[in-house]
């Protein structure tokens, strides 16, 4: 990587670290919030709105980012990101709550697209730099529980949101970090200029559509492991509301689970750069299935222990999905692809926040996790068809 690059890439994993945690912040602390809102359906349900106005704001910008200066973009998740804030701290109702949480969500979901894009773009050994780029996103959001649930029980969890403004503002404080010639699409293009009609027409290809089934279906077990592995850990871990000096116990744990998950990314970005990206995200996603058979049977703290194991597999799956884009599409239909991946694929597998939610409330923590099995159960077919084939794929 030249200066430049390590430039971008050094601007973009601090914006990934900011919008990582603020992805897991609101069901990071859930279990405090139900003092306020003593309805873990409506909480999971609230959780679902931020992560669909997350996925629609996703898939508009990661389209718009294709056309349109990033550096603009990014300014745009800075700012939402702090009105959300904001409206969340001084809420005093339900519908207060609702507003901010929608915009909030508005916000947080701007990033991804856009930022990837301009890693797929711009860095030449992608795989490795996204490796690095989800890594540092994932440790900052293993701040989150340590900090923010030790914060929350001493202040009360809105403060949270205040300190989350701040950390908003700076964002759009930093966005001149971004190297000028890197931040219209149309200076790093080669290919021709393909309109919507030929993004669509590429859509159809067998591949593409396994690549973006997979991220779908890989959602709906991500969003319902980061939503409640904070409440897991304080109740089927048995953790609760101890303390360890002045730090919360279950921030601490949950904070461990969210590292090796940061560990994990890196590590999958590695192994996709010096094996086959394909085979590897098949074997991750079979690794999976195991896992949360085994998080849903055990307790205490091999429970613990086996969430740092699926944290490791989960996160290390999504430097594979990121560089089959960077892979198979076009420079410049990148942005609308990440919007895919991330927009669609999330608005779509946020519902698994509320119908588990629901689950959790009738059945129990266990068949939240058993029926997120369910997925990666469903995937690998899709990707051996897909992938192992001899059929011969298409490399745009």
């Amino acid at each position: 990587m030249n200066k430049k690059q390590k430039q971008l890439l050094s601007f973009t994993c601090f914006s990934h670290a900011v919008s990582d945690s603020w992805h897991v912040l609101f069901p990071t602390l859930l279990f405090l919030i139900t003092k306020d809102y003593d309805n873990i359906t409506i909480l999971g349900f609230f959780n679902y709105v931020i992560l669909v106005s997350a996925g629609i704001s996703g898939v508009m910008a990661g389209y718009l980012s294709d056309k349109y200066h990033s550096d603009k973009m990014i300014r745009y998740f800075g700012i939402f990101s702090t009105i959300g804030c904001l409206i969340i701290f001084f809420s005093l109702n339900q519908t207060s709550l609702m507003l901010g949480l929608v915009i909030f969500g508005i916000g947080t979901g701007i990033y991804h697209p856009v930022g990837l894009a301009l890693i797929t773009r711009n860095i030449k050994k992608t795989s490795n730099a996204l490796g690095i780029h989800g890594m540092s996103g994932l440790f900052a959001l293993g701040i989150i529980p340590i900090t923010c649930i030790t914060i929350g029980l001493e202040f009360g969890w809105k403060i949270n949101f205040l300190l989350a403004a701040i950390v908003s503002f700076i964002v759009i404080l930093t966005v001149p970090l971004i190297p000028s010639d890197y931040r219209n699409p149309r200076n790093n293009l080669h290919d021709n200029h393909l309109d919507i009609h030929s993004f669509k027409k590429l859509l159809t290809k067998k591949h593409i559509i396994i690549i973006f089934a997979t991220s779908t279906l890989r959602q709906f077990t991500l969003i319902a492991f980061f939503t409640f592995i904070a409440f897991g850990i304080a109740t089927t871990g048995g953790i609760g509301e101890s303390k360890f000096n002045i730090f919360s116990t279950t921030g601490i744990l949950t904070t461990i689970v969210f590292l090796i998950g940061a560990i994990g990314n890196y590590i999958g970005g590695k192994i996709g750069s010096k094996f086959s990206i394909e085979k590897t995200l098949t074997i991750y996603t079979l690794l999976l299935i195991p896992l949360l058979l085994l998080l849903g049977s055990l307790e205490k703290y091999s429970f613990i222990l086996i969430a740092s194991i699926t944290a490791l597999i989960l996160s290390g799956i999504d430097p594979l999905l990121q560089s089959l884009i960077g892979k198979y599409i076009p420079s410049n239909m990148q942005g609308k692809a990440f919007a895919v991946l991330y927009g669609i694929g999330q608005t779509i597998g946020s519902s698994s926040s509320y119908f588990s939610a629901i689950i959790l409330s009738k059945f129990g923590l266990n068949y939240v996790f058993f029926t997120s099995a369910i997925f990666p159960l469903i995937t690998i077919p899709l990707l051996i068809s897909g992938f192992w084939t001899k059929e011969k794929i298409e490399i745009n």
